[in-house]
């Protein structure tokens, strides 16, 4: 399994440095070339094509600048030392919960002995206990963690965050959908000294691969912003953005999902009309759809619709796929799709 990281490759000849780039609202961690296997590069890369070096929403690409994206746990360039101070506390056991917590053991980010959750429900926290994952009767005894997980439906934060010490200095890091942080701000004792992230993953995390995005608080820390990066990553590509942008977030990589399941159950009944059957066409169809991301993901420097290009033969069935797909407007039904989610979610907030 691969592991989880956003870094690009820079060469700039005999020198190769290590910094941070922002790209956009995009951060972007930049490492030495040294440190990974460099992406093969295309044979025709349009340098000029619009292309986002960590988000992949944005900005044209920098000239020799290389994307690595890794998602799904692994050992990664983590800080041994961070990882020995970190304790986490996690408020709900549901099954974000569960997905982040069991990613960060089955990869020895965290041991087990240093994760703490409470939940109402026991069943729930027995998985944990088979875990080796310390189980506690209230959220007050999870405030001497050094990082607080709040993974409770969005009616329940209120209350689960007034439960937490006044002198609770962890960072809380919310996974709760539509509660800025300015909201969640309001919902801590008003002397309480915690610092906030606030993360949008989304369901794919749930079979470690899936893709976040997460924005600080105004009092969070550099540090804290690693401390976000080393739990995400053990089960998604993890990028920082503004808060502001976390809508659009929501409305891509958190909607999403539902979107290519959608494209999956097309591309399967097209199958199915077509002669095949029901169940041959579906793992035809979701294989598909995962070997063409690994594609994206494995080429960074060649453009998406380069990609395509090299699929299209001239005159092929293809192409008269794609110019099917044009006529009947998909590229502007799917772009529809991802505003109608965004605008719903500035409206939920």
């Amino acid at each position: 399994m691969c592991q989880c990281d956003i870094m690009a490759f820079v060469d700039i000849g005999p020198l190769r440095c290590s910094s941070k780039r922002k790209v956009g609202a995009c951060s972007v961690d930049v490492c030495p070339v040294g440190q990974s296997r460099r992406p093969q590069r295309g044979r025709n890369v349009n340098r000029e094509s619009s292309f986002s070096v960590s988000g992949w929403p944005c900005a044209t690409r920098p000239h020799k600048e290389l994307l690595r994206v890794q998602a799904g746990g692994g050992t990664g360039p983590n800080d041994p030392e961070l990882e020995a101070q970190l304790s986490l506390g996690c408020i709900g056991g549901g099954n974000m919960a569960w997905a982040i917590l069991s990613g960060l053991v089955s990869n020895k980010v965290i041991p087990a002995q240093s994760i703490f959750v409470c939940d109402r429900n026991e069943k729930k926290l027995q998985q944990y206990k088979d875990l080796g994952i310390q189980v506690v009767g209230s959220v007050r005894e999870l405030s001497k963690c050094s990082a607080v997980l709040l993974a409770v439906k969005p009616y329940a934060a209120a209350n689960a965050l007034s439960e937490l010490s006044p002198d609770c200095r962890a960072l809380v890091i919310s996974v709760c959908a539509g509660l800025r942080l300015e909201t969640l701000q309001g919902m801590l004792s008003p002397q309480c000294p915690a610092r906030l992230a606030r993360v949008m993953p989304n369901t794919p995390c749930l079979v470690g691969q899936g893709a976040s995005a997460y924005a600080l608080g105004p009092s969070a820390t550099a540090q804290d912003s690693e401390v976000v990066q080393l739990l995400f990553r053990a089960i998604s590509v993890i990028v920082k953005v503004e808060e502001s942008m976390l809508d659009a977030v929501t409305g891509l990589s958190g909607s999403g999902p539902a979107f290519v399941l959608m494209f999956i159950e097309a591309l399967a009944d097209g199958g199915v009309q077509n002669g095949l059957r029901r169940d041959t066409a579906q793992v035809l169809a979701a294989q598909l759809v995962y070997g063409t991301a690994k594609m994206v993901m494995d080429n960074p420097d060649t453009h998406v619709a380069e990609l395509r290009n090299r699929v299209e033969s001239p005159g092929g069935t293809t192409v008269a796929g794609t110019a099917a797909l044009e006529k009947d407007a998909f590229r502007a039904a799917v772009q529809s799709a991802v505003r109608a989610a965004t605008l719903r979610s500035k409206e939920l907030a």
